[in-house]
């Protein structure tokens, strides 16, 4: 019986050696280091206006090197919310095309401005039908109408308030277009002539904006200029980056 017991504990001890030995000694684990290789956009046509974030977003990529091949899209419909894309045959598919990296919600900016629940409830809902878990979310908080800046306050309270539930990051487009155009010296037209939509330099703060945010970039030291006069491209990247650098996400 004593040499049953010594045996089996010659075996237990040489077991648990070989078990010890296996795992390499002084080494920690790798990290991955994410990347947002490839990004969805997710609106109407705010986000879509003059060829959409997406293509100037891309151009400030060209101009820098980065570790992979970055793939910026976009799925969006006219007047879309949030609710109305999260029953979208069209929208959930593309969600499932690819293993999406980062996606950008952008709601309605009049029912972010008049539905906080509605708004809250549509980005709850398109959220839970991200198919890849470790997609990272990012909130497009859009501008006031230019007749209507009051709205402004309403539409960052929906964002505030949703952001904590769906676990997204703001981007405060609307706080910049706000910090432009009570700048006294300010001589850019954010706005098309409907007072709605972006023009073309209101789209390329947009863009330099989420190029902060997503790839955690400094706009201002990126020499693309997306077809403005270098002043005027400049000045709205210094914009994006003090809006982005001063907003406490």
């Amino acid at each position: 019986m004593k040499k049953i017991f010594l045996c089996i504990t010659a075996v237990v001890l040489v077991s648990f050696g070989c078990s010890q030995s296996s795992a390499p000694k002084g080494e920690n684990p790798v990290e991955t280091v994410f990347q947002p290789a490839q990004v969805l956009f997710i609106g109407n046509s705010h986000t879509n206006y003059n060829n959409g974030i997406p293509f100037y977003l891309q151009g400030f990529l060209t101009q820098i090197e980065l570790p992979y091949n970055p793939v910026v899209e976009k799925i969006t419909v006219d007047g879309s919310t949030m609710s109305q894309h999260a029953q979208d045959a069209t929208t959930l598919s593309k969600m499932a095309e690819r293993e999406w990296d980062i996606m950008v919600f952008q709601e309605n900016t009049s029912v972010a401005a008049n539905n906080n629940l509605e708004a809250t409830v549509g980005m709850q809902e398109l959220r839970f039908k991200i198919p890849n878990s470790t997609t990272r979310l990012f909130l497009f908080m859009t501008w006031a109408y230019e007749a209507e800046p009051a709205m402004l306050a309403d539409i960052k309270t929906t964002y505030e308030t949703t952001a904590p539930l769906v676990s997204g990051t703001i981007v405060p487009v609307g706080l910049a277009f706000q910090e432009i155009l009570n700048d006294p010296g300010n001589t850019l037209a954010l706005y098309n002539p409907d007072g709605i939509h972006p023009s073309v330099e209101g789209t390329f703060l947009a863009s330099a904006m989420f190029y902060a945010a997503i790839y955690e970039k400094d706009p201002r030291l990126n020499p693309y200029n997306g077809g403005l006069a270098e002043e005027d491209a400049s000045y709205l990247k210094e914009k994006a980056y003090e809006t982005m650098h001063n907003y406490p996400n």
